[in-house]
């Protein structure tokens, strides 16, 4: 079933604008595009960005290659994701240590699973971000404590030498 919303806007130049939009509506017995959720839930992640998907075209079976990388702010941690993508058996990925990238080659059945297996990746590398951040904040506050250590024993020492 389709649903058709026709918009009006006025530009800058008083000009009318006519835009149709056509958005499909499914119904109950249809199936979502499974494509399109994986890459919504890859860029959802908060922490992974899709790059891109398409289908294979060297080999005959129905493949789908999908691309994505770090986001931005979390491209640091290249080499953690990259060895916990190396543990597992069940996909095969392909790294580009250049751009900092990840291409996995999956079958149409495989999008869930593959989900299931991206997101149990994820959750630990969320785990091992959170430690080191939280492992930083200890080195720091270690190091503050050694700083003030030193200047109490510094002021001990130059009392003593005083009397």
């Amino acid at each position: 079933m389709t649903a058709t919303n026709k918009l009006y806007s006025n530009t800058p130049v008083n000009s009318l604008v006519f835009s149709d939009t056509t958005a499909l509506r499914k119904s109950d017995s249809e199936q979502s595009d499974p494509v399109a959720e994986l890459l919504a839930w890859i860029q959802n992640t908060g922490i992974l960005s899709s790059l891109s998907y398409s289908v294979s075209s060297e080999s005959k079976k129905n493949s789908n290659l999908i691309r994505f990388s770090l986001a931005d702010n979390h491209q640091s941690f290249y080499p953690i994701l990259r060895s916990l993508l190396s543990m597992g058996t069940r996909f095969s990925f392909r790294s580009d240590t250049k751009a900092k990238a990840f291409t996995v080659e999956i079958g149409r059945d495989q999008f869930q699973t593959f989900k299931e297996h991206l997101s149990h990746i994820v959750d630990l590398l969320k785990i091992e971000i959170n430690f080191k951040k939280a492992l930083k904040r200890i080195l720091a506050f270690e190091k503050e404590i050694a700083r003030h250590q030193a200047a109490l024993q510094n002021a001990l020492h130059s009392s003593m030498t005083t009397n």
